[in-house]
């Protein structure tokens, strides 16, 4: 009997026994359903890991896209708001941009991920770069539409309202010609200039017009060295690249005559030398129309080597308000950086040559020029260097739009800054009390503008008169 339940004990142990077994296995089978629970937890993350991938694949794809359609240029310029900015002192993110030549034809640009960079004290922007490119299209205009949007925003940090002249002083820049400003006092005549000249960087110099200014104060002199026992040359403010001649009509016409060799063929003669000037060379004068006392008018071989004659006016009641608001933080010329390089912008002047003009829209700058040769009411046409001038500021301001061609209406907006310091109104013109405006307007009114097809296709003119 005892030996009976003994063994009756012990079977009841080993059923204990495999009762905490199956127990055992049951949370094995517990450990393993959390570990799928894990690795199921775990492939969300997987996803987002192909999610990222894909994503990437389709930034590879849009560099690919970029790649083949890149022109070689590389805007980098940011809102007032948010410089882009190479170094600096703590705070904002600032994007580096790089470009890589791939030929002649082809590009590739690229922006990295946001880095944290330090803000310098004063914004700066980093300047356009760009490729050599041997073909016309939409991208070597476009590259010239961005320069001029970047010129054209630092400018009007500056001077307010005035966004239609301020095109036509970059248009006369890349047509490489001179620009005289002609307005009243205290219209941002002087501004202007030192703020396009900041814009560029580049040698920058001002010269100030006096009646006792002298031809070698201009081009420079030569100077005996009681060193050596000879003459040196001491190159005078002309040897820039950027000229400023403050009241220019204050000078006598003495000093006046030694711009012409330098307005016209970009060289200088002194003691029988030659020396050549920097290209790009531009030279912005300025001058009072209203205060003639102590002042010599421009003679006409002078103003006939200024591309354009523009007035800048009076700015509106918003634009002069806010002119005040500027000025009341700091000084206004100090936040105008450099946004285009000298190099660059002559690269620009090369490529504006290529823009197409018809033959009938050469034909009509032609005319329109010798229609005021032949007015009865002007004593003084314009001349060849006109035609030449408006030729060239034409393929200015369309690549300016963005076009690789040149539209009648590109002349009819351009010939008043070309032509009406050129002419001068004659007797009859005088008599008939009409202002040389008038007389001029009413000259190029009667050519007849042809009408072109500006499409990818030859060309085809029909001779329509635009009334």
């Amino acid at each position: 009997m005892h030996f009976v339940a003994s063994v009756t004990t012990d079977e009841a142990s080993v059923t204990t026994d495999g009762a905490s077994v199956t127990t055992d296995v049951a949370s094995v089978m517990t450990d393993e359903a959390s570990v799928m629970t894990d690795e199921a937890s775990v492939t969300p993350y997987g996803a987002s890991v192909t999610t990222d991938e894909a994503s990437v694949t389709t930034d590879e794809a849009s560099c690919m896209t970029d790649e083949a359609s890149c022109t070689t240029f590389l805007l980098s310029v940011a809102s007032h708001e948010t410089p882009v900015v190479p170094d600096g002192p703590s705070g904002r993110f600032a994007v580096r941009a790089g470009v890589f030549a791939e030929g002649s034809r082809r590009a590739r640009h690229f922006f990295s991920s946001a880095q944290r960079n330090p803000l310098p004290d004063r914004k700066t922007v980093e300047l356009f770069q760009i490729l050599p490119c041997g073909f016309l299209g939409g991208g070597v205009m476009k590259q010239v539409q961005q320069a001029a949007e970047a010129v054209l925003e630092q400018l009007e940090t500056v001077i307010f309202g005035k966004r239609a002249v301020l095109e036509l002083v970059f248009a006369c820049l890349l047509a490489e010609g001179h620009l005289l400003l002609e307005d009243v006092p205290g219209t941002a005549k002087t501004l202007l200039a030192k703020a396009l000249a900041r814009t560029l960087g580049g040698e920058f110099r001002r010269l100030q017009c006096t009646p006792d200014l002298l031809p070698g104060d201009v081009t420079g002199s030569s100077v005996f060295n009681q060193r050596t026992g000879e003459f040196e040359f001491r190159p005078g403010p002309v040897f820039t690249q950027i000229l400023l001649a403050d009241e220019v009509n204050r000078a006598t016409p003495r000093a006046q005559a030694a711009l012409l060799e330098c307005m016209a063929e970009r060289q200088v003669s002194v003691d029988n030398n030659t020396y050549l000037l920097k290209r790009p060379f531009f030279v912005i004068a300025t001058q009072n129309p209203v205060e003639h006392e102590g002042t010599f008018p421009l003679p006409e071989a002078q103003l006939d080597r200024f591309l354009m004659r523009l007035t800048i006016g009076y700015p509106g009641l918003r634009a002069e308000e806010k002119m005040l608001e500027r000025g009341e933080r700091s000084d206004p010329l100090a936040e105008v950086v450099q946004v285009l390089s000298l190099e660059v912008l002559a690269k620009l002047q090369e490529e504006i040559r290529e823009v197409h003009v018809h033959p009938e829209v050469r034909r009509y700058i032609v005319q329109v020029t010798a229609a005021t040769r032949g007015s009865k009411e002007l004593a003084l046409g314009a001349g060849p260097r006109a035609t030449q001038g408006l030729y060239r500021v034409c393929q200015a301001r369309a690549a300016l739009a963005g076009r690789s061609f040149v539209l009648p209406d590109d002349v009819k907006r351009l010939y008043p800054a070309i032509f009406y310091h050129r002419v001068i109104l004659g007797t009859e013109g005088r008599l008939s009390k009409r202002s040389v405006q008038q007389v001029v307007d009413q000259a190029v009114a009667l050519v007849p503008a042809p009408i072109i097809d500006p499409g990818p296709a030859a060309f085809t003119s029909h001779f329509t008169p635009v009334r």
